[in-house]
């Protein structure tokens, strides 16, 4: 993730194998936060593989990699989607959502997790883990973060007290009392060619 679209050019040297791989990660929502309460975390991002055949002609392509949702202290943001050129994409996995209603303890909604559309040809598609909520434990008032989901290749946050970042496309772990939701894991995109 640089934060600016990208462009990759395929060498002139592996043009013969008529064919490219390409993998895409979506990036992973933010956890959230609710003081003594339910919190959620974010929902990891989706993933698509497919073989893009180099002979229809196009050699360079635009690669947008999301940012991953930045933990919150009540919502947390959803992760952006990653794309390669107008052929694939995998959209970014849902934010923590919390809510406060008078009836404390208020309860939260998990990311959910990111989804795909289609592509060219050889196609895999997982989609992201939606985020856990967490739980309450009432002998104390004391909350347990809801876990980031996994994606096909990072982790979500786990528990830990604090928010916990997920990484590649995972989601972010919900946080205890006054600590920020964890950040959810930026998106990824790698082109594979061979010789």
């Amino acid at each position: 993730y640089t934060g600016a679209d990208q462009t990759i050019t395929v060498p002139n040297d592996i043009t013969g194998t008529k064919e490219i791989q390409v993998e895409v990660w979506g990036a992973g929502g933010g956890g959230t936060v609710l003081y003594y309460s339910l919190d959620w975390g974010g929902g990891a991002g989706g993933y698509i593989k497919f073989w893009y055949p180099l002979n229809a002609g196009i050699s360079s392509f635009s690669l947008v990699v999301g940012a991953g949702g930045i933990g919150g202290l009540s919502n947390g943001p959803a992760g952006g989607s990653s794309s390669f050129g107008n052929f694939a994409s995998g959209n970014g996995g849902g934010g923590g959502i919390g809510t406060a209603p008078i009836d404390y303890p208020g309860p939260g909604i998990g990311g959910s997790g990111g989804t795909q559309p289609g592509a060219v040809s050889g196609l895999t598609l997982v989609p992201g883990q939606d985020g856990t909520r967490g739980f309450l434990v009432t002998t104390n008032n004391y909350s347990v973060q809801g876990a980031g989901g996994n994606s096909f290749l990072g982790k979500g946050g786990r528990l830990g007290g604090i928010g916990v970042d997920g990484v590649k496309g995972g989601g972010g772990s919900g946080a205890h009392s006054s600590n920020w939701g964890g950040d959810g894991g930026d998106g990824l995109v790698i082109v594979w060619g061979y010789k």
